[in-house]
């Protein structure tokens, strides 16, 4: 299923506080304040995409102060 139809089927009071968001990898966190989240997951993502040091950057700036960045990457087999 895609990310659309299981928000979909999710009670209103969950996908009222969701915000699906496409953009080109190397705008990730132009549509956000800077600092605005304390926890920020970038999970799976990093080995599929060509320019992995502008997504960190963006990542890091919508990152608050002291938050927490979780970087899950898969070693090689």
């Amino acid at each position: 299923a895609t990310v659309r139809a299981v928000l979909a089927a999710e009670a209103p009071q969950v996908r009222e506080r969701v915000r699906l968001l496409e953009a080109e990898s190397t705008r990730t966190g132009a549509h956000f304040t800077p600092g605005s989240f304390d926890v920020v997951l970038c999970h799976g993502v990093l080995p599929h995409i060509e320019e992995p040091d502008a997504v960190l950057a963006g990542l890091a700036r919508v990152l608050a102060p002291g938050g927490l960045l979780s970087l899950l990457v898969r070693n090689a087999d």
